[in-house]
């Protein structure tokens, strides 16, 4: 039986246990109202194939947040949580407005490994499904917690999309990917 196993089968914690850690938990609890920035990457890909690098000149930052000049930081930033969501519209609307993003991915785009690189070395990867976290109304809650790592300024920031092979392309839709990352800037 595992430990959570024996802890239910024996009536759970006690209630001095279960008040020491709530103390524990609000004393040492993050607000990331004080002191999160955000950094939101958004970029429309024709199709849904190959592999795509979310950050380039057809890239749209979120004024005021992300903050890029020519794929590098201009400060450092301690990742924690990552959030994909996507949306698409038909490539003759495609300049109509802003899209309306939703967590509800295709196949396709949950199949897809997205990757983290800086320097030549890959920072974070894991299939874009995972970093799906839908169902909640907090915005803090709908990123995926990830094991926190490092973007530097002024080192090169790659950000991919890798799509299974075989994918085809779709020329009559633009297919809109934002990725935000929940940080910490380093350096602030």
């Amino acid at each position: 039986m595992s430990f959570f196993g024996n802890l239910s089968a024996q009536g759970g914690l006690s209630p001095k246990t279960k008040n020491t850690l709530a103390d524990w938990k609000q004393k040492n609890e993050i607000n990331y109202n004080s002191f999160i920035s955000d950094e939101v990457y958004v970029k429309a890909l024709i199709g849904l194939n190959g592999t795509e690098n979310l950050i380039d000149a057809n890239t749209k930052k979120v004024e005021g947040i992300s903050s890029t000049d020519a794929g590098e930081l201009a400060r450092a930033h301690r990742v924690d949580g990552i959030q994909v969501t996507y949306s698409v519209l038909a490539a003759a609307a495609a300049d109509a407005g802003v899209p309306a993003y939703t967590d509800d991915l295709p196949v396709k785009l949950k199949n897809a490994v997205l990757i983290f690189k800086q320097g030549g070395k890959v920072l974070q990867s894991g299939l874009v499904e995972s970093y799906i976290n839908a169902g909640s109304t907090n915005v803090n809650e709908r990123y995926t917690e990830v094991f926190p790592f490092a973007l530097s300024n002024n080192t090169p920031l790659e950000i991919d999309i890798k799509f299974p092979p075989n994918g085809d392309a779709d020329a009559n839709n633009f297919h809109y990917v934002q990725v935000k990352l929940r940080t910490i800037a380093l350096d602030a």
